[in-house]
């Protein structure tokens, strides 16, 4: 765990070095601003790649699974595409970067790079205090899955994308990372429910209640929600259908706070504005997902595709509360609860196996 507490100080560090407190809070207030985020983002980026491309086989519950099946992989067979079949955009990048003689911690630095870069991109882009975004991500993010489920990982990375993309009002982005996200996983199509995010808009408060409630609904209709759905899916997930999900209690209670919390804050801070609407939809989406995998398995992949939403929404709600004392109160209280968090998992056994960290030359 030593790794990531050392790098929640550095680019703590190097933010209040860079930024400093009085340009932590602004997204665009003139070129100097930007050109501090950008350099900081780059090296809290950098940063992190290094420990994702520098890692040992034995980092991640997973990685040494894909590091035997890149040593050893065969030519992928087109006969297998399909949007029904096998995912084959992680076979055939596996088989080109091999066939041009790239070695495994090469091709980890590469897959690491392609994982990382459109979160840096999106909270650059959204993200009123950067640091902290990376620091939730260390601390109850994304990285457990990152560093162990590459495949899917690659396919996370597109559909972050296709989220710019829509903010963006892009379509044809969405459609075409979400159908290459699809690729490396099958679970990513589910991610073009995104197009319906710029249709849906805050017309009142009683809509943050509405959408509150959809994850305690997920939670009891489960069955019903995506029973049907399931029917559809390659033969080999059906079994997520059976599997009994077993999840980290604590790691449940957080997200349900942070969920509150977020409901709370635009509840009682003036208009919800547009940009902050969307994201707590989609972590919403998020945290519906994680309650329906209690029922449907495979739910859980699919929370993967919003849990970056929580790393920008959470620094975006502190910020809503204008009275300094009252927001340094709660970012302590939030932050504290989120490094306990990684701190109390890393000391029992969890199944992604990440806390016992090495570099590859160790």
């Amino acid at each position: 765990m030593g790794i990531y507490l050392l790098y929640i100080v550095i680019t703590f560090l190097a933010y209040n070095g860079i930024l400093g407190d009085h340009r932590a809070y602004r997204l665009r207030s003139g070129r100097v601003v930007q050109r501090d985020r950008i350099i900081f983002s780059w090296i809290a980026g950098t940063l992190l790649w290094a420990i994702f491309a520098f890692r040992d086989i034995s980092v991640g519950s997973d990685t040494i699974n894909y590091y035997y099946r890149y040593i050893n992989i065969q030519k992928p067979s087109l006969s297998l595409v399909g949007i029904a079949g096998q995912e084959l955009g992680y076979d055939m990048l596996q088989y080109l970067c091999r066939s041009i003689g790239m070695g495994w911690q090469v091709y980890l630095a590469v897959v690491s790079a392609i994982i990382i870069a459109p979160m840096v991109l999106l909270f650059h882009r959204y993200s009123v205090n950067i640091w902290a975004s990376f620091f939730l991500y260390v601390t109850i993010g994304l990285i457990n899955v990152n560093m162990s489920a590459i495949r899917q990982s690659l396919a996370v990375a597109m559909v972050v994308m296709s989220i710019i993309s829509i903010f963006d009002k892009q379509y044809i982005g969405l459609v075409v990372y979400v159908l290459i996200g699809s690729l490396f996983h099958y679970s990513a199509i589910f991610a073009l429910l995104l197009a319906f995010i710029p249709l849906y808009r805050c017309k009142s408060k009683l809509h943050l209640t509405y959408l509150l409630l959809v994850p305690f609904i997920a939670r009891i209709a489960g069955d019903i929600f995506l029973g049907s759905i399931l029917s559809l899916m390659p033969t080999r997930y059906m079994d997520f259908y059976t599997d009994e999900q077993i999840m980290n209690p604590l790691l449940e209670a957080v997200w349900i706070s942070l969920l509150l919390f977020l409901y709370f804050t635009h509840r009682v801070n003036g208009k919800v504005k547009f940009i902050d609407f969307r994201f707590y939809l989609l972590v919403v989406l998020f945290v519906a997902s994680v309650e329906l995998s209690y029922s449907v398995y495979l739910a859980s992949r699919l929370s993967y595709y919003f849990e970056l939403a929580v790393m920008v929404a959470i620094p975006n709600a502190i910020l809503k509360y204008k009275d300094k004392t009252t927001r340094m109160i709660i970012s302590v209280g939030v932050y504290s609860l989120c490094l306990a968090f990684l701190i109390v998992s890393s000391l029992g056994s969890d199944t992604l196996a990440i806390y016992d960290y090495k570099f590859f030359w160790q």
